[in-house]
C-alpha cells in the first residue's frame, strides 16, 4: 500500500524545523517571570529552603545586601549549583527594579529549571529605602540603615 504525502506537508514541516531548530531552547518572557514586593520577600525568606540571590557584582554585594543571601552574579549562573540545588525557591533580585540583569538571571534560572523563580524587582534600592536591614560581610554585623 502505497501512502502519499502532500507536498505542502513535507514543506511545512522542513519550515517547521528549519524555524525552531532541532536543539531550539526554551523561549523565556518577562511575563513568565512572577515579581515579589517587600512583604513578599520577608514572607518567603522565612520559609524553609529559601534561597536569596543577589545578581550584583561582589563589590556591590560587599557593600551591603539582604540578610542571607547569596551572590551569585548573573553571567555565573550555572546548573547543578550547590547552593541551589536544595532550594524550593529562589528570589533573586539585584539593584533597582529596572535591573535587567536581574529578569535576565530569573529567565536563566527558569530555562534550568530550578523552581518557584521570584524577582523582587525593587532590589537593593527599596530594600534600603524601607529601612530594612543590610548585610555587610566585609564588617560581619548586621546593621540598619539610618532611621
Amino acid at each position: 500500500m502505497d501512502i502519499k504525502v502532500p507536498a505542502f506537508s513535507l514543506m511545512t514541516l522542513f519550515i517547521m524545523a528549519t524555524i525552531t531548530g532541532c536543539d531550539s531552547e526554551v523561549k523565556i518572557s518577562d511575563y513568565d517571570l512572577e515579581y515579589l514586593d517587600i512583604v513578599g520577600v520577608e514572607k518567603l525568606a522565612k520559609q524553609k529552603k529559601t534561597v536569596i540571590v543577589d545578581v550584583r557584582k561582589s563589590v556591590d554585594y560587599q557593600k551591603g545586601h539582604i540578610p542571607n543571601a547569596v551572590n551569585i552574579f548573573s553571567p555565573d549562573i550555572r546548573r547543578h549549583d550547590p547552593r541551589l540545588t536544595s532550594a524550593r525557591t529562589i528570589i533573586v533580585y539585584g539593584q533597582s527594579q529596572g535591573d535587567f540583569k536581574v529578569r535576565h538571571a530569573a529567565k536563566k534560572l527558569l530555562a534550568m529549571n530550578y523552581p518557584n523563580i521570584r524577582v523582587f524587582a525593587g532590589g537593593i534600592i527599596d530594600w534600603t529605602a524601607a529601612k530594612k536591614p543590610l548585610n555587610k560581610p566585609l564588617d560581619k554585623e548586621l546593621i540598619r540603615p539610618n532611621r
